[in-house]
């Protein structure tokens, strides 16, 4: 048995045993899920967009007053100012301080109410991001799929030619044992039998290489004991005409690299408008309520006299003057009494205008400027290569259609060819050479079929895609 035949052989008893187990399949609609789920670089895109709804909610909050509490505790030691008697002490003193305050901005340039629009617009065009990578690995994952189907098909048609190879080959080798024929024409045969055995391997690699590039795009968790579910020949789409400018036109209003650059222009906008913003006074209104408690703050408990002290004497008379003495007992005064008989409330208007800063304002507001300028171009380029894709899906469509209905007539004049060939062959009319001509031109022209109409499939597929028909076979 020739190396190839072992070769071939092993390859189909692979495939059987790979095939009969219960390996998962999947379609191409599952495909494209699995690699947009699985696909790494999709999940950042998605956190990314979770972010600027963050960013919006943010700005949104941000209208609403703020509220703060502060709470202070504090030692004064050695010598200082009593708060409460305005008399200097030498002694350690506990104060806590309390405060509540809220502030509301009332105005400031409607830089806060522009901001809440460009958050808004931002996460608008994320999202609109994430949906032109989905697209896109839409797809690739479309490409890798009818690239496995051709090799499928491909392969499929190496097994059946070396089929009839083997079964002309046979009936040659008994002839040729009988002396009927030359034995040249067994020996073309089998040459025949292992250039077609070389394509079948070829075919099968390329097959297996096609289901690596379908597994890496998919990130398929399986490494190798999988299947794709291939669509019926009733349910291949026939033809459909389009035109460039109907197609442009939907494309506009559908496609989220458009939305995305125009929701761009639009958040450049609202940045300028922020910017502009910066020139106007802050108007804001601010309250506050606040309280303190000190171990230095003591009331009488008791007062016993003792005695009287001379203080002085009455000019004139010389009359003593006396002030009676006490013995004074003093606690401090309880927290809660200090906090409430501490409370105070204020409340007030703050104004505060921003008039010369060195220019940053009018600088911020001309980069700003600039910037929208820049987006609107960046819009203008999204639009004219939407244009450009559309025209040349439109072009590629019609080729690839023209060429699969060629590849259909070649492949059907080929098969007569082939067949005619073959009865004049096993009549012996003609050489092996003539015959093993007419069965090669044959098996090209079948994968040249194929292979147009796989084309022709990827390139409607683009062209509904633009149209808002979604994706699939």
């Amino acid at each position: 048995m020739s190396f190839y035949k072992i070769n071939i052989l092993l390859t189909l008893f692979f495939l059987t045993v790979n095939s009969s187990f219960s390996q998962p399949k999947y379609t191409l609609i599952e495909c494209i899920q699995l690699a947009k789920n699985n696909n790494p670089e999709n999940k950042i895109a998605a956190l990314q967009w979770k972010i600027s709804k963050v960013d919006y909610s943010n700005a949104k909050t941000s209208l609403l007053p703020t509220l703060s509490f502060n709470a202070n505790q504090g030692y004064n030691m050695g010598r200082s100012i009593d708060r409460f008697t305005n008399q200097f002490v030498n002694r350690t003193i506990q104060s806590d301080f309390f405060s509540l305050g809220s502030s509301l901005i009332l105005f400031n340039g409607l830089q806060m109410q522009n901001n809440i629009k460009f958050q808004r617009t931002l996460s608008q065009s994320t999202y609109k991001e994430l949906e032109t990578r989905n697209n896109q690995i839409a797809l690739n994952v479309s490409s890798g799929f009818l690239n496995v189907l051709l090799s499928k098909e491909i392969v499929s048609g190496y097994q059946s030619q070396i089929e009839n190879t083997q079964l002309q080959l046979d009936r040659t080798r008994k002839m040729t044992n009988a002396g009927a024929i030359d034995r040249s024409v067994l020996l073309a045969l089998e040459s025949q039998l292992a250039n077609e055995e070389l394509a079948l391997i070829e075919a099968v690699n390329q097959l297996r290489l096609n289901k690596v590039n379908l597994q890496n795009l998919c990130l398929f968790k399986e490494l190798g004991d999988w299947d794709i579910v291939a669509p019926l020949m009733e349910e291949m789409p026939l033809y459909k005409a389009f035109v460039s400018e109907e197609v442009y036109q939907k494309a506009l209003q559908i496609m989220p690299e458009i939305e995305n650059n125009r929701l761009r222009v639009i958040a450049s906008e609202y940045q300028t408008k922020m910017a502009k913003g910066m020139r106007s006074p802050t108007l804001a209104f601010n309250a506050n309520m606040n309280t303190v408690y000190s171990e230095n703050a003591l009331q009488v408990v008791s007062a016993v006299p003792t005695g009287t002290q001379v203080v002085g004497f009455v000019r004139g008379t010389n009359d003593i003057v006396e002030f009676p003495t006490y013995s004074i007992d003093t606690r401090i005064i309880p927290f809660d009494q200090q906090v409430r008989s501490n409370f105070g409330q204020t409340i007030g208007f703050s104004l505060s205008w921003n008039i010369f800063n060195g220019m940053n304002v009018n600088n911020n507001i001309k980069k700003s400027q600039l910037q929208e300028e820049i987006q609107l171009n960046y819009y203008a380029i999204a639009k004219n290569n939407l244009l450009a894709n559309v025209n040349k899906s439109v072009t590629d469509y019609e080729g690839s259609w023209s060429r699969w209905k060629a590849s259909q007539k070649a492949e059907e004049s080929a098969l007569l060819q082939y067949e005619f060939a073959n009865k004049k062959f096993e009549n012996g009319l003609i050489h092996s050479f003539e015959f093993l001509n007419a069965k090669n031109q044959y098996a090209q022209a079948t994968i040249k079929t194929a292979q147009a109409k796989y084309q022709f499939l990827f390139n409607k597929m683009i062209l509904e895609f633009y149209m808002g028909n979604g994706i699939g076979l």
